[in-house]
């Protein structure tokens, strides 16, 4: 693409010690000046689709609910490997989603 070295990243969500996704989380991604790149939803098995970028660090927020919001950084992408990152998400403590 334009000459420009690339790589791939696919963001996997789990919780309870990576052994249960988290579909339907926002990832929003940033790249290495704070600039928000996209955003993104995880499918039933907590994945996003892949994501083509420039080589560089990059950083991600995650808005899920009824777990903690989390922000990830130093998310290294390097020419043409894909970057499987499997983050571990904490549920919130007394959540309900049933508003009172």
């Amino acid at each position: 693409m334009n000459g420009r070295k690339m790589g791939r990243l696919l963001i996997n969500l789990r919780y309870a010690n990576n052994a249960v996704p988290v579909k339907s989380a926002r990832v929003v991604l940033y790249n290495s000046l704070g600039d928000a790149l996209g955003e993104y939803l995880t499918d039933v098995d907590g994945k996003t689709s892949e994501i083509n970028l420039p080589i560089g660090d990059y950083a991600v927020n995650i808005l899920a609910d009824g777990f903690v919001e989390t922000e990830f950084t130093d998310i290294p992408i390097e020419e043409e490997i894909l970057t499987l990152q499997t983050l571990q998400l904490f549920p919130l403590y007394n959540y309900s989603s049933e508003v009172v």
